[in-house]
């Protein structure tokens, strides 16, 4: 079937609706009638509306959307009635009413208020309905043509007003020179402004006379105005002149006395044809005695208006021969009836309650029955004709009488007493309510007291001189038990137990924690050694008055003797748990390493073979050598990271801003955390300088935001901060350590660590991951690290709100970073220099001896530090350097080393090693050390590192 065609906006909003989501069911369904009268409403030019069956379904055309305001398109499609709930009460019945006969009708002028653009506002409609057939008998749908009169009532009353206006103009004039209350005239020559007043004129505003009759200006005249009026007495003057016209405004001036007086200046401004303003003459009037007694009428006034709201009291009185009646808006809102709405008697029959009319009714005959002229008083309900609320008055009133005995009037009073009958309903709620539950916390105290008898828990409470003020069953049973008394309210605690003076010593000191005022919680064991002697959690709490002050304590106590017993059985049984599990990590990274080292030494192997079979080609030579290298590069690499696990690596200290080395791991801590993860950075623009090993640090701050990233499940935000403190705090067993140092803290938005692990998260191995998910290696290394750089980790940590790792590393006194010297800088051992080599392995000495002799050295070898001090003898004997190994028997090589500083202390010790003490010990001595296995161009370089040091 076609769409409806043309119709504006509103049309193709018809066109594009998905009619079949909506209770009038799919366009294609719908009838011939409704798409007829449809389109008839569409494509009318003025206002025009349809109202579709008994919901009065609403569809309009584009001027009827106009006049909706912001209530379109919402309104479109929907029933009438919730569409439009400021108007239904009145449109609603006026559609029912033409489907039910089939016959229209037309309104004019109709007011009614609209809620349009977010407020209310008076609207008059002149509208007319026409009953629409359906396809079966009846009618279907109601046609509105309508004319919004809003803007030309507006007009009209403007125009009105005017009116009013000149004509009050007039009034006031000709009453005030009939009064004498003209005290000046004026007439201003608006284009050269020039006032001519007289006398009286000039009196009055504190001029000379003789001025006014040559001319002055406006600003003269202004300047005896009184400052708080001259701004609207300067917009009134303008207003006239733009506009024209008549003229009033009122103002203070400033006499000849010194004095301010009200005024009152009438006028008019007479524009030429052109509309040029050419004269503005006019008339001053005193209204001081006026402005005087209009305050006191105010004043009054305003005191009744408040006593009749303070009173909230509505006059009214009813004319008894024309039914006449006076409502003021305050009784008429007791009846739900808008302000400007007139009332009749009908109104008040209908308006009072079903269930109190009859009452009511007779009340009010009463009052004006002549014979009985009984006074008018009720409270009575009301259901508002416009609001359908109810509410209660409380009406007074009585009959006024002629000389005939006729009654002429009823007057009264009327108070809304809604609210307080309101008051009255739930106070007796209440007081019902109060009686259950007083009721109800009775059956409550005996149940809770039956349940403090029959309890396992041990209760009992003492005031301040320990004296028993309550004691349950259980708790006299357990003193009994271990102690030999049995006490009872009004007994002393303390002198039962005299003659046991150590018990009592206990029992006081347990209980004076809990007299005064500190609620704890103790664990203790209570009772006679040689008898029963077991473990109580005793929970103490301040028990005071109904008047909250203390009175004294009461405590609730727990045996906790098999509890305690079976956690020092669990924790046994963890610790070896623990214990097995760390076997049977250091097992599997112990078959790891062995795994990783086997296959290393099968390249080295293979590839020695290999260099020894006969006609090997030069290039092939070199890709096997190559290869022994390489696996051997890859064999101490494996070695450093395990002792950096084994928190034995040696560190290479030296001074760095660790702002510039985090913001350089920024990107590699976001590849490493994923697009999910977002990273804060809170670091400020001043460097913050730190020594020590570099590498290291970097390694700790990527292992703390790996472990962020695992907490947060990959999703959250890391935000890593940088800050200079005094001291590091105190922390599981160690104190607080004062100094000068830089903290790095990673904070996540992660699950949090949970108690139990707190303090076994730095332990080698553990971890809280699965199988294949993490060694438990990477809060080792952190671990470590920090210790061997005199520093320390703390952990701040709450169960589903996050953690934050602090690393503290200690501040370098440097102020700048350690320079870096290039390799061109260094100037090399001389070619020829003859080189003391101390090494009690033959194998590494001879490797040694070679070494040194490829780079053009001469050598000397030593078995030990005696052999090489005897070497030495008392002038060096023109050796220019000493390469010992520290690991020796007897006499190590740092000993060796710091001999010969004393002895010959030019000459250079450089010490090679490579056991794990010695390399995690490396700043505690001063000599420069090479790690094991070392390659010729490691040996060449420290070396001439170390000779070039000297020389300088």
């Amino acid at each position: 079937m076609p769409p409806i065609i043309g119709g504006g906006k509103t049309g193709q909003l018809v066109r594009e609706t998905d009619w079949s989501a909506t209770k009038l069911g799919d366009y294609q369904n719908w009838p011939q009638s409704l798409r007829s009268a449809l389109s008839l409403v569409l494509n009318t030019k003025g206002i025009a509306a349809l109202y579709w069956g008994p919901e009065q379904w609403l569809l309009y055309n584009d001027a009827y959307s106009a006049a909706l305001g912001d209530r379109h398109p919402w309104a479109f499609g929907r029933p009438m009635p919730e569409a439009l709930p400021d108007i239904a009460p009145v449109l609603a019945p006026q559609v029912a009413e033409v489907l039910r006969t089939g016959t229209g009708f037309a309104i004019e002028n109709l007011p009614m208020m609209m809620h349009r653009y977010g407020q209310d506002e008076e609207t008059y409609w002149t509208y007319g309905y026409s009953p629409i057939q359906g396809e079966a008998e009846g009618f279907a749908g109601v046609l509105l043509l309508a004319t919004e009169m809003t803007q030309q009532r507006k007009v009209e009353a403007a125009l009105r007003d005017s009116e009013e206006v000149a004509r009050a103009d007039a009034q006031r004039v000709q009453l005030a020179l009939a009064a004498g209350a003209i005290i000046g005239t004026w007439n201003w020559d608006l284009p050269s402004d020039q006032f001519i007043i007289d006398e009286a004129f000039a009196q009055a505003f504190g001029l000379d006379p003789a001025l006014g009759r040559e001319g002055i200006s406006l600003a003269q005249i202004t300047a005896t105005v009184h400052p708080d009026d001259q701004a609207g007495l300067s917009d009134a003057i303008n207003t006239a002149i733009e506009r024209g016209g008549s003229y009033a405004h009122q103002y203070r001036v400033r006499r000849a006395d010194g004095h301010y007086h009200w005024i009152e200046a009438n006028g008019r401004v007479e524009h030429g044809p052109d509309g040029t303003p050419l004269r503005f003459p006019g008339v001053l009037m005193d209204v001081e005695e006026r402005r005087e007694a209009a305050e006191r009428l105010a004043e009054s006034q305003e005191l009744l208006r408040l006593a009749a709201d303070i009173g909230e009291i509505g006059e009214w009185h009813v004319d008894q021969a024309t039914g006449a009646m006076f409502w003021p808006p305050r009784v008429k809102a007791m009846f739900g009836i808008s302000a400007d709405v007139p009332v009749t008697l009908e109104d008040y029959y209908n308006g009072v309650h079903p269930d109190d009319r009859q009452a009511t009714l007779a009340a009010y005959a009463a009052a004006s029955d002549p014979d009985r002229r009984a006074l008018y008083e009720m409270d009575y309900r009301t259901i508002g004709r416009e609001d359908g609320l109810i509410r209660w008055v409380a009406a007074r009133g009585r009959g006024l009488f002629d000389a005939e005995g006729n009654c002429y009037r009823v007057l009264g009073t009327a108070i809304d007493i809604t609210a307080r009958k309101a008051n009255e309903i739930r106070l007796r709620e209440l007081n019902e309510r109060l009686e259950q539950e007083v009721a109800e916390q009775v059956a409550e105290r005996n149940l809770f007291a039956t349940l403090v008898e029959t309890t396992d828990i041990i209760i009992l409470a003492a005031d301040f001189d320990f004296n028993i003020l309550s004691i349950n069953e259980a708790a006299a049973n357990e003193l009994a038990r271990i102690y030999g008394i049995r006490p009872k309210v009004g007994d002393n605690l303390l002198s039962l137990l005299a003659d046991q003076p150590e018990h009592q010593e206990q029992v006081r000191a347990a209980w004076s924690r809990g007299l005064s005022g500190e609620e704890t919680v103790i664990v203790e064991d209570f009772g006679d050694p040689d008898h029963d002697r077991p473990h109580y959690e005793i929970r103490f709490r301040t028990l005071r008055d109904t008047a909250g002050k203390p009175i004294g304590a009461y405590q609730f106590v727990t045996d906790v003797t098999e509890r305690l017993r079976e956690q020092a059985q669990l924790a046994e049984a963890q610790e070896a748990l623990r214990q097995s599990q760390k076997v049977e990590a250091v097992g599997q990274l112990t078959g790891g390493v062995a795994h990783d080292f086997n296959n290393l030494l099968t390249v080295i192997r293979g590839s020695l073979d290999l260099l020894r079979r006969p006609s090997l080609s030069d290039d092939k030579r070199a890709r096997y050598l190559d290869a022994i290298s390489d696996t051997t590069d890859r064999a101490t690499r494996l070695t450093s990271q395990l002792l950096s696990f084994a928190r034995r690596q040696a560190l290479k200290a030296e001074t760095f801003d660790a702002c510039d080395s985090i913001s350089k791991l920024r990107d590699m801590i976001g590849t490493l955390s994923g697009s999910r993860v977002a990273i804060n950075l809170e670091i400020g623009s001043l460097p913050l300088l730190v020594r020590a090993d570099r590498s290291q640090f970097d390694t700790a701050i990527v292992n703390m935001a790996v472990n962020a990233r695992d907490a947060m499940d990959g999703e959250g935000t890391l935000t890593i901060a940088v800050q200079e403190t005094n001291g590091i705090p105190a922390i599981r067993s160690h104190a607080a350590i004062p100094g000068k140092f830089i903290a790095v803290s990673i904070t996540d938005t992660g699950s949090g660590i949970a108690p139990d692990f707190a303090d076994r998260i730095f332990e080698p191995f553990y971890t809280t991951k699965g199988v294949g998910h993490g060694t438990g290696l990477g809060l080792s290394q952190v671990h470590g690290f920090a210790k061997q750089s005199s520093g320390e980790v703390v952990v701040r940590s709450e169960l589903g709100v996050g953690s934050t790792f602090t690393l503290y590393v200690p501040k370098a006194a440097d102020e700048a970073p350690s320079p870096v010297q290039s390799d061109e800088a260094i100037k090399p051992l001389p070619k020829g220099a003859c080189i003391l080599i101390v090494e009690d392995n033959v194998d590494v000495g001879t490797f040694a001896t070679q070494a040194l002799h490829e780079l053009g050295y001469k050598t000397k070898l030593a078995g030990d530090a005696t052999a090489a001090l005897a070497e030495l003898g008392h002038d060096g004997n023109g050796f220019d350097l000493v390469f010992s190994d520290v690991v020796m028997p007897g006499m190590s090589g740092i000993d060796l080393g710091r001999e010969i500083q004393r002895r010959l202390p030019g000459l250079p010790v450089v010490l090679a090693s490579g056991y794990s003490d010695v390399l995690a010990e490396q700043d505690t001595h001063e000599f420069e050390l090479l790690h094991k296995p070392y390659s010729l161009d490691e040996l060449a370089k420290v070396l001439a590192c170390v000779s070039d040091r000297e020389r300088a």
